[in-house]
């Protein structure tokens, strides 16, 4: 990874969550200042799409793999996600409010998120799941 960073022409990523983690990574990593001037930033995962698909030359661009399976119908290519030692994983939990309108219907909502049904849905998006 750091080799394809130090060797891309343009290294392109959001300012939201996804952007400040690669921050601290590049830190990690020690190529902050080698990617300084080849790095362009945009507030949306979306920007970043639109800027590689229409990029030239040897590009990386980094965003969510949700948001980069939206926009392989207009040309952009997944590679593969970030390798599994320097992954970063958002969770999120499903719950019920003690005292929501419907605590019926929220409590099938939850149920279904946790069915094999979801989990196709969510895979096909690229979103990993697992249940703890």
């Amino acid at each position: 990874m750091k080799e394809a960073l130090l060797r891309a022409d343009s290294v392109v990523y959001n300012q939201a969550s996804t952007g400040q983690y690669l921050e601290k990574l590049f830190e990690r990593m020690g190529v902050v200042e080698q990617l300084k001037a080849k790095t362009t930033r945009y507030p949306s995962a979306a920007q970043v799409m639109e800027h590689i698909i229409r990029g030239s030359g040897y590009e990386i661009g980094f965003g969510p793999i949700t948001e980069i399976r939206d926009f392989e119908p207009k040309g952009l290519i997944f590679v593969a996600p970030l390798p599994a030692d320097v992954q970063n994983y958002t969770t999120y939990v499903a719950a019920v409010m003690n005292d929501a309108r419907a605590p019926d219907a929220g409590r099938d909502f939850v149920r279904y998120l946790t069915s094999a049904a979801a989990r196709r849905t969510f895979a096909a998006t690229g979103v990993e799941s697992s249940l703890y």
